[in-house]
């Protein structure tokens, strides 16, 4: 029984990294997208946005990353 919590516990922490690399791979992906928009007032704003997003996505990606890292580091122990 422990073994099978021990397992599903290692499977969670899986995910929270997978989950993250695939925000850091969407913000880069809208940050490589934002100076494709851009010369009229309404697609500077969209680029602006899609910039903000991506910058944001990019640290929530970094931040659930390196916590999933602290966290498998600390079970090892």
């Amino acid at each position: 029984m422990i073994e099978m919590l021990a397992r599903i516990q290692r499977l969670e922490s899986q995910r929270v990294t997978i989950i993250a690399i695939a925000l850091i791979v969407m913000g880069l992906g809208l940050l490589a997208l934002s100076p494709l928009f851009g010369g009229s007032d309404l697609t500077d704003f969209i680029s602006g946005v899609l910039f903000g997003i991506g910058i944001g996505t990019t640290l929530i990606g970094v931040f659930l990353a390196t916590r999933s890292v602290f966290a498998y580091l600390g079970q090892e122990k």
